[in-house]
């Protein structure tokens, strides 16, 4: 078990005038598998993901769900989904946008890996249902990744509730999934943190 830690940043580069924020070697625990594995001087930033890194990511929830899908759309699956559920277990948002989005970033890498993202997607519908303020947001690299995994069909859904998060006139083209339909939603506020 690793304990939270203070995560610190340094900045390299600026990107269309923004402060672009790496996490240094110290921003996760020595033992985590993350931090074991990553090599922090090739991270660079990634078209869309960049804002990922940005200063306005303040707290370990959004870092540990930004991390985690930078590392998903670099293929590293096991640990973008640890970096992911971490961000759930410090889960203090009530920005319901934030956590529409690492609801369907964890959705899409369990698919990814044959895991069960039934919860994910129920709490993503829950959000979606209740509605939130769209903000820009690139999932363009996670979904270029799960192409190379997934069979059409999944895809073609993924793709769909991606469009359903960025833009509230798209979630009427979900309901011709049945899946969709059939779907109860789970508020994710409420629901038992994994631990």
């Amino acid at each position: 078990m690793t304990c939270p830690v203070a995560v610190t940043w340094t900045s390299r580069d600026r990107l269309n005038g923004q402060r672009v924020m790496y996490p240094t070697s110290r921003s996760m625990p020595a033992r985590s598998p993350a931090a074991r594995k990553t090599d922090w001087s090739t991270l660079n930033p990634l078209g869309g993901q960049v804002r990922m890194f940005s200063t306005t990511s303040g707290s370990i929830f959004s870092s540990a769900s930004n991390y985690g899908q930078l590392l998903v759309s670099l293929a590293r699956l096991d640990e973008g989904e640890d970096s992911l559920l971490s961000a759930v277990r410090h889960l203090r948002e009530t920005d319901a946008a934030k956590v529409a989005e690492l609801c369907f970033a964890i959705r899409l890498t369990a698919k990814m890996q044959g895991h069960d993202e039934e919860r994910w997607e129920r709490q993503f519908k829950f959000l979606i249902e209740q509605g939130f303020e769209r903000c820009t947001w690139s999932c363009d690299r996670m979904l270029a990744q799960a192409e190379k995994v997934l069979p059409p069909d999944e895809l073609e859904y993924a793709k769909a509730l991606a469009l359903a998060f960025l833009d509230e006139s798209k979630v009427a083209a979900l309901e011709r999934y049945e899946r969709w339909r059939m779907l109860e939603p789970l508020d994710p506020i409420r629901t038992e943190r994994p631990t």
